[in-house]
C-alpha cells in the first residue's frame, strides 16, 4: 500500500492527466492517528509513505503523527523523500493514561516533551527505538517499564542518530549526532520503585 502525492507519476501512471511530473518532498502531509480512533482498527502493514511532511497550516510535518494513547499495529513501514522527518512523531503533552510504545518497525520521533502523570505507566517493549529533537525530554511521574534484551536494546537517542537504525530520521543527509543532542529521562522521586524498571 503506498500514500504518495498526486504528483508521483511512478505509482498509478498520470493520475492528474497533466504529462510526467515528479513531486518535491512535502507535496502533502501525512498520517495522523488520533485520541478519538479505536485501537481495534488501526494498522499499517506492508505500507510506503512518500513525499509527505508538508507541515505549514493544518498539515502534519511528519509522515505519521500518533498520539500515545493509542497503540496502533505498525510493520514493515517505509519512509521515502518526506520533507521534515521520518518515523512515528508521538504526540508531546501530559497524559493521564497508561502508555505502551511497541512498534519496532520506524523509529519514535519525540519532537516535544511528554510526560507520564503520576498514577500511570509507560510500558517500552524491546527493540524500540526513540529519538528525541533539540532539549527535548521525557518526564516520568508515574512509573516506567522498559526492559530490553541483548538482542533487542531499548534505545534512546537524537534524531541526528543515523547510525542506530539506518533511517534519516531528520531527512537531512547522513548524519552524526554529538553529545548533549538532546534531553534525557526525568524520573521523579514519587515514583513506586518496585513498579518502575529499566533494563
Amino acid at each position: 500500500i503506498v500514500f504518495t502525492s498526486l504528483a508521483d507519476d511512478s505509482i498509478a501512471g498520470d493520475t492528474e492527466g497533466n504529462g510526467s511530473t515528479t513531486p518535491l518532498s512535502g507535496a502533502w502531509g501525512g498520517v495522523s492517528f488520533q485520541h478519538s480512533a479505536s485501537n481495534r482498527s488501526l494498522a499499517l502493514t506492508y505500507v510506503d509513505i512518500r513525499y509527505g511532511g508538508q507541515g505549514g497550516y493544518d498539515a502534519l510535518s511528519t509522515p505519521v503523527y500518533l498520539d500515545p494513547r493509542l497503540n496502533p499495529v505498525i510493520t514493515h513501514i517505509q519512509f521515502k523523500s518526506n520533507q521534515y522527518a521520518n518515523g512515528i512523531e508521538i504526540a508531546g503533552g501530559t497524559y493521564q493514561a497508561n502508555l505502551v510504545f511497541d512498534i519496532t518497525a520506524a523509529p519514535y520521533l519525540m519532537w516535544k516533551d511528554l510526560t507520564v502523570a503520576e498514577g500511570y505507566t509507560l510500558t517500552i517493549s524491546p527493540g524500540v527505538i526513540l529519538k528525541f529533537a533539540s532539549e527535548i525530554d521525557l518526564y516520568i511521574k508515574g512509573a516506567i517499564i522498559a526492559n530490553g534484551t541483548k538482542a533487542k536494546p531499548i534505545i534512546c537517542t537524537t534524531v541526528e542518530d543515523d547510525n542506530v537504525d539506518g533511517v534519516d530520521s531528520s531527512n537531512n543527509g547522513q548524519t552524526t549526532p554529538k553529545a548533549g543532542s538532546w534531553g534525557g529521562i526525568d524520573i521523579t522521586a514519587s515514583i513506586n520503585s518496585n513498579v518502575s524498571k529499566i533494563t
